[in-house]
């Protein structure tokens, strides 16, 4: 419950529109949606830029929702590029009515020492896997992170979120962050996960996007941490071995670093590069696979793992980082390093019903413990208790 009559808080709406598939991305929209659909509550959507494209991506995404857009101009990609790793320009003069600000990412702008800030840190990834990333990207997240870390210890109105034990702990180890400046608050699943039941109006959405069944599916970019590599090595050691009359839907962006990947997609007909799909066609892709496989690297949370489940779908995830703790005992753990082991596990599921029927039950259940509700509940807990420290 709010403990103040009002609270507005001013939230960063960076991932809306320069990278609107990503979970991220789905996470800024549904703090915006969530605290907006609050009577005590007024929501500033922060906008750093001077692009009518950019603002007009915004308002499309919050369609529907109350808020106020709140701009401060930005003007060139090179300053537009500075502005989270250095304290120009400060921001501050544009929040002085504001509660809390709240960067879904871990952006840290420049800012008054006086004012309340929440950062959300999903990973860290770019400490662990460096070489995973385009060479200026892998420097402005590395730079970022280490602003956060050199901030916090000097400034008490900064809290951070994470969203599992995993990357607690990677937080903890890596950016040497107290474990009582950190909050894990899980994701949520959107209604249009848990509403989803199967139609035979399935089948024209399938077409329109070149699906067709029998089909096992991956949802992600294409970038190295999603390991889609592995797992064509996996799926086409099934296909050669034959009996094996499945297609692989891949379903996400196409990433970075990955020239050879979509090289080798493009030669196998056996592969269905879907790309991008509105949220609305997710479930339906999602409901009508044979398998999920999730063989991600690295996750914070991972969201397709339980929007997967919650569309009663069999899920084979790996062992590593937050994977095991978000599908609890739900899910198919594999070595995500192990091609043949992804090999083994997607055939097993497939063949033994018992264990299919099993998964599905236990990931339908696992999917019920996450809400998007029950993330803005706890943090709210978290903006009180900042306001009041």
């Amino acid at each position: 419950m709010l403990k103040k009559n009002n609270m507005r808080i001013a939230i960063d709406s960076l991932f809306l529109y320069s990278s609107p598939n990503t979970g991220i991305s789905v996470y800024t929209n549904e703090l915006i949606k969530q605290f907006s659909s609050l009577e005590n509550m007024e929501v500033i959507v922060f906008y750093a830029g001077n692009n009518k494209q950019e603002i007009q991506m915004i308002k499309e995404r919050l369609n529907g929702v109350k808020y106020q857009l709140r701009q401060v101009n930005l003007h060139g990609r090179i300053v537009r590029g500075l502005w989270s790793i250095i304290d120009y320009p400060n921001i501050s003069k544009y929040l002085k009515d504001v509660d809390i600000y709240h960067s879904p990412f871990f952006i840290l702008p420049g800012l008054s020492k006086l004012q309340k800030t929440v950062i959300t840190i999903h990973d860290v990834f770019p400490f662990q896997y460096p070489h995973f990333f385009p060479f200026f990207t892998r420097i402005a997240h590395i730079q970022r992170l280490k602003k956060i870390k050199g901030k916090i210890c000097k400034n008490n109105n900064i809290h951070i979120i994470v969203n599992s034990n995993s990357t607690q702990k990677d937080v903890i180890k890596l950016l040497e962050i107290p474990l009582e400046r950190i909050t894990k608050i899980y994701l949520g699943i959107s209604e249009v996960f848990t509403g989803y039941t199967k139609s035979e109006q399935d089948i024209k959405i399938l077409e329109r996007h070149g699906i067709c069944k029998p089909y096992i599916l991956s949802v992600g970019s294409l970038n190295p941490r999603k390991n889609i590599k592995r797992l064509i090595d996996a799926f086409e050691m099934n296909k050669n071995a034959g009996n094996f009359p499945h297609k692989l839907v891949l379903v996400g962006t196409a990433g970075w670093l990955n020239q050879e990947l979509l090289s080798r997609i493009k030669k196998n007909q056996d592969i269905i590069p879907v790309g991008a799909v509105p949220e609305k066609d997710l479930p339906i892709i999602y409901g009508n696979s044979n398998l999920f496989v999730f063989p991600s690297l690295y996750e914070g949370f991972g969201l397709p793992i339980i929007e997967a489940m919650s569309c009663r779908v069999p899920v084979i995830t790996s062992n590593v980082s937050s994977m095991p703790e978000i599908a609890d005992s739900s899910a198919y753990l594999i070595n995500p390093y192990d091609y043949k082991d992804i090999a083994k596990s997607i055939k097993e599921v497939l063949k033994n019903h018992n264990l299919r029927k099993e998964l599905i039950k236990k990931g339908m259940e696992r999917s019920l413990k996450f809400s998007w509700n029950k993330m803005a509940q706890q943090t709210l807990s978290v903006y009180n208790k900042l306001i009041e420290s």
